[in-house]
């Protein structure tokens, strides 16, 4: 994956080392000093990181650290593992990843037209282009040779791509309501489908996006298209939900919402108290 979406970047990257002072030769100094201090099964913070950088002579200042750190986890030679408290770490890849598969490049284009169509379809060829940063031709390559496990389907916006298995299970499907969590997976939705009509009705995106600032609401979906907003209070003995709905939703749905809230009472550990805004 890192050598079929990392083609471009990589080309790009020449230009924004010239433009930070940067050279083919001070590039592989930090990638060895990353390499040294990481090497069996260290972690470093990015500030430690840049240390070990800096302790070869090559000096870090602003954007230049961020760079070095972009290109060796371009490459492939490091990783993001997980946190320390709030500061982002940082691991050699093949000692994290030790059992990795080596595809071709059209194993591979196969593989990520697969996995985004499954994680984010319904989307087109585009969303596809736009995404992986590959060209069009590329993504229809991988499409077809999917097969059978992507399918084109009728959405709100047209015809657009899905998982089989997703087509399969949502064609014998009743409807029902499920709540989303704000920035990252109604983002993740978002971002998939260029066309927000697939899943927000005319009028409801300044709702769910106040300022078309790029932060989210959390959001009620009912059959795959939003229908409300929510927020959560913490108190000392329950979590208190308040639902706005954006359409007409009748008890028996209000209630299939409730419903849905349920396992985020358990991930709290609180009991859940829902109540409703004003109607639509």
């Amino acid at each position: 994956m890192l050598r079929l979406m990392g083609e471009k970047p990589l080309r790009d990257a020449a230009r924004r080392r010239a433009f930070l002072g940067l050279d083919e030769d001070t590039v592989l100094r930090a990638n060895a000093a990353l390499d040294e201090a990481l090497t069996g099964g260290g972690r470093l913070t990015r500030a430690q990181c840049l240390d070990a950088i800096a302790a070869t002579g090559v000096e870090t200042p602003g954007q230049v650290g961020y760079h070095l750190l972009w290109y060796a986890s371009q490459v492939g030679l490091t990783c993001i593992a997980p946190q320390v408290g709030k500061e982002q770490t940082f691991v050699l890849l093949r000692e994290w990843a030790p059992q990795q598969r080596d595809l071709s490049r059209d194993d591979a284009l196969r593989e990520i037209a697969v996995r985004y169509v499954r994680s984010h379809g319904p989307v087109t060829l585009k969303d596809l282009a736009r995404w992986t940063g590959l060209g069009v031709r590329d993504c229809r390559a991988g499409v077809v040779a999917a097969g059978d496990a992507i399918e084109t389907v009728e959405t709100f916006a047209g015809p657009m791509l899905a998982s089989a298995d997703a087509a399969a299970a949502g064609s014998g499907r009743g409807r029902g309501c499920d709540r989303l969590g704000g920035a990252a997976r109604l983002r993740r939705v978002h971002a998939g489908l260029r066309r927000t009509i697939a899943f927000l009705d005319d009028g409801h995106l300044d709702a769910v996006v106040p300022g078309s600032n790029g932060v989210f609401r959390a959001t009620v979906v009912r059959d795959g298209r939003v229908v409300g907003t929510w927020k959560r209070t913490l108190r000392a003995k329950a979590c208190s939900i308040d639902v706005t709905p954006l359409t007409r939703l009748n008890t028996r749905e209000r209630g299939h919402a409730e419903e849905a809230f349920a396992s985020y009472g358990v991930f709290v550990g609180s009991p859940l108290a829902v109540t409703w805004g004003g109607r639509p």
